[in-house]
């Protein structure tokens, strides 16, 4: 499939029926994301949780959002531009935002959202191999860290650290110093069989496929620890992953330690999704 970029306002409509200067993400980033992977057969499992996270984040922001697109009719709407007999799994990526007057409060505000398709870049699971702490950047922790906003300056730049310094993935800490996610990612690592995530209420990302994941470990009795941790505090793991709604990604312990090897299970774990 090729890549192919659609836009909705009360219908879908051409690119230049949008008037930038009514696109409040473009002008103080008033907007939001989905970035969703989706099955060859057109099937996404982890829908219901990337459904819950528009939810409270529309509501959260206050956005406009028209009555009559509920869960199945917004489903059935974008899935109505799914591509048909796909050879692959492809990527799905949803922006919202406010279109309307209004400067930094906004006015006679409509919802917009381009649709993006394209092909998977990833398998569901693959491993790394250099993995960083961020140094010159630093999540703050407030009321609305946890949506994924289009005004998204923080991570653009952590991720320009990353590609500048050489690593696959950058742990990103928060203002007191604790770690709580990647670049793009939910962060967990594995030691002596149980599973350890940052708390929640520490910043960052509230991603889908840690809820999913956290579902599925508890519903098979896998222990789980939700911990404060600083980078310094972590010690020598059997494995360190990262997660988004597109993957996993799995280090095989830290640099220098020797683990177990984590890939079949985790492969195993993915084609239920």
């Amino acid at each position: 499939m090729e890549k192919c970029e659609l836009f909705w306002l009360n219908g879908w409509v051409e690119e230049k029926d949008l008037i930038m200067s009514h696109n409040r993400s473009f002008l103080y980033g008033d907007g939001f994301f989905e970035t969703i992977r989706i099955s060859k057969n057109g099937k996404c499992l982890l829908w219901p949780f990337h459904w819950n996270r528009i939810l409270r984040t529309r509501i959260a922001l206050n956005f406009p959002w028209p009555i009559e697109l509920t869960e199945s009719n917004f489903w059935e709407l974008i899935n109505s531009q799914f591509p048909q007999n796909a050879i692959g799994d492809f990527r799905l990526k949803l922006i919202f935002w406010r279109q309307g007057d209004g400067r930094y409060h906004p006015q006679n505000g409509q919802l917009a959202f381009q649709l993006t398709l394209e092909p998977s870049p990833f398998p569901w699971v693959r491993t790394i191999q250099k993995l960083g702490l961020a140094q010159s950047i630093w999540i703050p922790t407030h009321p609305l860290s946890w949506i994924k906003s289009t005004s998204a300056q923080l991570y653009v730049a952590a991720s320009m650290e990353r590609e500048r310094e050489g690593y696959d993935e950058l742990i990103l800490k928060n203002q007191d110093g604790f770690v709580i996610e990647g670049t793009h990612s939910f962060l967990f690592w594995i030691q002596n069989g149980r599973v350890f995530l940052p708390q929640k209420g520490l910043g960052g990302i509230d991603s889908c496929m840690r809820q999913f994941l956290l579902n599925y470990w508890e519903q098979n009795g896998v222990l789980m620890e939700l911990v404060s941790e600083k980078w310094n505090a972590i010690p020598a793991v059997d494995g360190i992953g990262l997660g988004n709604g597109m993957g996993v990604q799995i280090l095989e312990g830290k640099p220098g330690t020797e683990c177990k090897n984590l890939l079949p299970e985790f492969e195993e774990l993915i084609r239920l999704i």
